[in-house]
């Protein structure tokens, strides 16, 4: 048999084996109890068959038969060898036992998981290659076992949960696949990639069923194979590259279902958290189920089924086709890889993740709204400190004496205190330790300031002294040391209450648009009173951003006109209500500040005649009991009028 034909042979014999078995499968499944009923939380309509991953088990194994057997009998030159195959056979068989008795009778997400660590370890084992040969690097036999476990768990799981629509989880197991082959092509490893033509032809004839509309699932058998198959393959695809390409080329071959694996993760762990801080439902499981992937997004948005499963196709061959262009790119990787990170991270965060955004941003606006016990903080924040700090003298003493690097341990013990320990006195004296910096105001971090300038200009006041001289040495080290020191214990307290607003804003537009009716609201007022009412709204209200969206300020100060205020543009001024509102879709006029009387009659006639609803916002104080004289109680009338 000649080169050529041996990849036909094997991918037709693949393809063949797997049409036949499915429709096979179509009947029996339905025999056997593998059938999969419909639900709130699954898209068809009528009861289908789920047994088509064991037709693709078959399929693929029986030209894995013909190929070491019959095609490239005893001389078989690839990695990939029989051995290889025969742990594979053994490993990927405990786990279709466990799939298809959760596809028959159904069963624990924690026996999943442990199905999915025998077959990982029983393939380590039997094999004898683990993660280690992803990256060339000779791990301890337990650290690269523990390696091989969590990327085989990753890979079983990000195809398991992406399987919820028609011929999606097969298409892009597909697309993988090519992904790994052409790596295998790339490498001068042709007999490699005869396997995963064999995978690619069990899958194939198996969509013939699986497209839109579907005659035949996958099930968790099928799913969790494909996956467990593609981490193996994975395994022996990266060679020993450079670190990037070993771990990039099989990580972005499954790009998509590995996203959506970790944003289901993000989703839920945030969701679970925020849950429990509010004192309400334990919330999701992390292996639960919801209806948030991608697939389910891109339906929402209105794309048909077969649409939504050619936008993910597209966007996995994307990935792949990086991936392998970053095996050309060696000399450039670094570059080529911080510029398509950066461009992905964009994409990413502007149009995918704006609901895990969502969640995690209404997780920390809990945690604000109810802060841990204050031991923790004055046990944690201490810590940080103190090694930020040392981190930063180091960082400082270096570039300015590079020759310090060969300091021992013990020197630098005695030379760190010496220079830490009067900044660090001054945070306590300065009460950091003692404030609730979720809830923390200007005054708060001025202070801080204040205590590690100080803090760092006596450090350098007693080094002098010491020396009996002013050494510029010195003067440049307090310097770096200060404006490394800032930046990090500022931007651990700052970063807090950043990621939440950013989080919030930026997913609110959204997932507004797409879940809530929303209403469109103008405030009357860039002041202070404006600025409360946007706090309140996104650290109280989190769930009423969803249903409120802040078109804009209009302000008496002509001097705001067009400028950005509170994060929010002022529009104009109330000579110019009319035009807003004609050329913006209001719903409410929220007022935020104490208007003149005939400021208010003028909105009050405007809003009449256009419709539009008027509201008043304020902040008052209320004494609802005071004593009397007599020692009775009775209610005070508000000390501020509404």
């Amino acid at each position: 048999m000649n080169e050529l034909s041996k990849y036909f042979v094997v991918f037709g014999v693949g393809f063949a084996v797997s049409l036949i078995l499915t429709r096979v499968m179509i009947w029996l499944g339905p025999r056997l109890g593998m059938i999969d009923m419909p639900d709130e939380r699954r898209i068809h309509k009528t009861p289908i068959p789920r047994a088509g991953g064991v037709a693709v088990f078959l399929a693929f194994n029986f030209a894995a038969v013909c190929l070491y057997a019959y095609i490239w009998p005893w001389t078989f030159t690839g990695r990939l060898d029989e051995q290889w195959w025969l742990s594979f056979l053994a490993a990927s068989s405990i786990l279709c036992a466990v799939g298809i008795w959760d596809d028959i009778k159904g069963t624990s997400p924690i026996i999943k998981l442990g199905g999915q660590i025998a077959a990982s370890c029983v393939l380590f084992f039997l094999s004898g290659k683990g993660f280690d040969h992803m990256l060339g690097i000779d791990f301890p036999w337990f650290i690269n076992l523990i390696l091989t476990i969590v990327w085989c768990v990753a890979l079983i799981n990000a195809f398991n949960l992406i399987d919820g629509l028609d011929g999606l989880c097969g298409g892009l197991a597909i697309i993988s696949s090519l992904g790994i082959g052409a790596a295998f092509l790339l490498r001068a490893e042709p007999a490699d990639s005869l396997i995963v033509l064999a995978l690619i032809g069990s899958v194939l004839g198996f969509l013939r069923y699986n497209f839109h509309p579907a005659r035949i699932f996958l099930g968790d058998t099928g799913s969790m194979f494909l996956g467990f198959a593609l981490a193996s393959l994975a395994l022996e695809s990266a060679g020993k590259s450079t670190v990037l390409v070993s771990i990039g080329v099989p990580f972005l071959a499954a790009g998509v279902p590995i996203m959506d694996t970790i944003l289901a993760i993000w989703r839920r762990s945030a969701r679970r958290l925020t849950a429990k801080l509010g004192g309400g439902e334990e919330g999701p499981k992390i292996m639960g189920a919801d209806k948030e992937h991608l697939h389910h997004r891109l339906l929402e948005a209105g794309f048909s089924q077969r649409k939504v499963a050619v936008i993910l196709y597209m966007g996995n061959l994307l990935l792949v086709a990086i991936g392998l262009f970053s095996i050309f790119m060696s000399k450039a990787l670094v570059g080529l890889f911080l510029i398509v990170f950066i461009s992905g991270v964009y994409v990413v965060v502007r149009h995918v993740v704006h609901v895990e955004i969502w969640d995690t941003g209404r997780l920390l606006a809990e945690g604000i709204k109810r802060p841990g016990r204050a031991v923790i903080g004055m046990i944690v924040y201490p810590v940080c400190d103190l090694i930020w700090l040392s981190i930063s003298l180091v960082a400082a003493m270096l570039l300015q004496y590079p020759a310090m690097m060969g300091l021992g341990v013990g020197e630098w013990a005695q030379l760190l205190p010496v220079w830490i320990s009067p900044v660090f006195l001054m945070l306590v004296l300065g009460h950091t330790y003692s404030r609730v910096w979720s809830r923390s105001n200007f005054r708060d971090y001025l202070i801080l300031f204040f205590s590690l300038t100080v803090g760092v200009l006596l450090t350098f006041a007693f080094l002098s002294a010491a020396d009996a001289d002013l050494k510029t040495e010195n003067l440049r080290i307090s310097i770096m040391f200060a404006y490394f020191s800032m930046f990090g214990i500022f931007g651990v307290r700052v970063i807090t209450q950043t990621l939440r607003e950013w989080m919030m804003i930026s997913a609110l537009n959204e997932r507004a648009a797409s879940r809530y009716v929303v209403r469109h609201i103008l405030l009357y007022g860039a002041g202070n009173r404006g600025a409360l009412y946007l706090r309140e709204l996104r650290l109280v209200h989190p769930d009423e951003m969803a249903t409120r969206k802040i078109i804009g300020f209009i302000d008496d100060d002509v001097n705001l006109r067009r400028r950005f205020v509170h994060g929010v543009r002022v529009l104009g001024h109330l000579e110019e209500l009319e035009d807003i509102l004609g050329s913006h879709d209001i719903d409410e006029i929220v007022i935020t500040a104490d208007l003149l009387e005939v400021n208010e009659s003028r909105i009050r006639e405007i809003t009449a005649r256009r419709g539009v609803l008027l509201s008043l916002w304020s902040t008052v104080t209320d004494e609802i009991m005071h004593e009397t004289h007599e020692g009775q109680q009775e209610p005070q009338k508000p000390s501020i009028p509404k």
